[in-house]
């Protein structure tokens, strides 16, 4: 499992903050994954004041894959494995993207 904590400016005034932890499955290029190929991204959106980021959308940049933050701001979405960007975007917001690795059996934690 590997975990991602990074802050994420979405406005002037909003700095939230994205937890993002993997569980993915077999290694592969991101361009070449098929069925068997994902992994789970699951993570938590809180912004600055350390309200729940609820209303934003969380996708894997180019694929189909993607979700809303529950009411606690918690997300579970698959993603192909090998290096993805993670796009978090809102209404009113600007976009923000991260890069995470999506491998197996590994666990990292990054906070910047």
């Amino acid at each position: 499992m590997r975990q991602l904590v990074l802050p994420v400016l979405l406005s002037g005034s909003l700095l939230p903050t994205v937890t993002l932890a993997q569980t993915p499955a077999t290694p592969t290029h991101p361009h070449h994954a098929r069925r068997g190929h994902l992994g789970t991204v699951t993570g938590h959106v809180v912004l600055a004041d350390g309200q729940p980021a609820d209303h934003v959308s969380v996708m894997v940049k180019g694929t189909s894959h993607g979700t809303t933050p529950d009411a606690e701001g918690n997300f579970s979405l698959e993603a192909p494995t090998g290096w993805q960007v993670i796009t978090v975007t809102g209404l009113g917001y600007s976009a923000q993207e991260t890069s995470v690795e999506v491998r197996k059996d590994e666990t990292v934690s990054i906070q910047s």
